[in-house]
């Protein structure tokens, strides 16, 4: 499977500049800097574009699973569930279609393994769990599938926000002793059972306003070639976090960061706006 850390093209929903122009302005001129060119898709409905969008799973195949989250079931949901097919046409991918209902928010992945939660349950009912696990292995194309439980209170159920793979077996998670202690020593057991090691980051959750608000979350970054994008929150806390990603990533590659206070209050952060793939 393609990493986000091989990728080189980065893609917004055009949405973005025109529900949050001031956010859209600062990220695009923060990119520009790098040397990193943005590119937009057409026809979505939000700017969540990573959950809607297929996961590469070789350089010139994707993998479209089924965007029908349990949270977006209700009528008043509906002019705000894109349609994959109809933003990806447009790019002209070589797309395998999944019956698998599963967001791309909940897929954190390496080379020969992926990290999903359990939320997968509540959004495939109808399928048995060894069934499950299997075509989900088998549609990623990887060796090693790990099941995390969900975060209580998180509507989307979403792996990317709780931990983020930065080397083989290596993992950032987030600290959640604080807001939740049982959650954290489970979160914990279960990637000790997988054979991953990791490294707690600092957090500040316990500031956000509601269950949808995704301020003082680090672990939601943006990750390419050269580049690993940092959300700040204008907290004391992001210079804490910049520079233990600085330590993390030291000599391989570029840390910035840039404030995502407005967008982590409508629930997501740097890698849920953003759909990155190797060129």
């Amino acid at each position: 499977m393609i990493t986000d850390q091989q990728t080189n093209k980065l893609y917004l929903s055009a949405l973005l500049k025109d529900k949050y122009p001031l956010f859209h302005r600062n990220l695009t001129q923060k990119l520009d800097s790098i040397g990193i060119t943005v590119n937009y898709l057409n026809n979505t409905k939000d700017i969540w574009c990573r959950d809607y969008m297929p996961i590469q799973k070789e350089e010139n195949w994707f993998v479209q699973f089924k965007f029908d989250p349990c949270y977006l079931k209700f009528k008043k949901y509906d002019g705000v569930r894109t349609k994959p097919n109809e933003v990806w046409k447009e790019l002209k991918l070589n797309v395998i279609e999944s019956n698998i209902v599963l967001d791309g928010g909940n897929v954190v992945k390496w080379y020969d393994k992926a990290i999903i939660t359990d939320r997968i349950l509540k959004d495939n009912p109808q399928m048995s769990v060894s069934a499950l696990y299997f075509g989900i292995k088998h549609e990623l194309g990887v060796n090693q599938l790990i099941v995390i439980p969900e975060l209580k209170g998180d509507v989307t159920g979403h792996a990317d926000g709780i931990l983020r793979f930065t080397e083989h077996n290596h993992l950032v998670i987030n600290d959640f002793s604080k807001i939740d202690a049982e959650y954290a020593k489970k979160l914990k057991l279960c990637l000790f059972n997988a054979g991953l090691t990791f490294i707690e980051l600092p957090n500040e959750f316990e500031k956000a306003h509601n269950k949808m608000d995704d301020s003082g979350d680090y672990v939601n970054f943006l990750e390419m070639e050269d580049l690993v994008l940092i959300p700040a929150f204008n907290s004391e806390m992001d210079a804490v976090a910049e520079l233990a990603y600085k330590e993390i990533f030291r000599d391989k590659k570029a840390v910035e960061s840039i404030d995502c206070s407005e967008i982590a209050k409508e629930g997501g952060a740097l890698n849920c706006i953003t759909w990155n793939v190797k060129n």
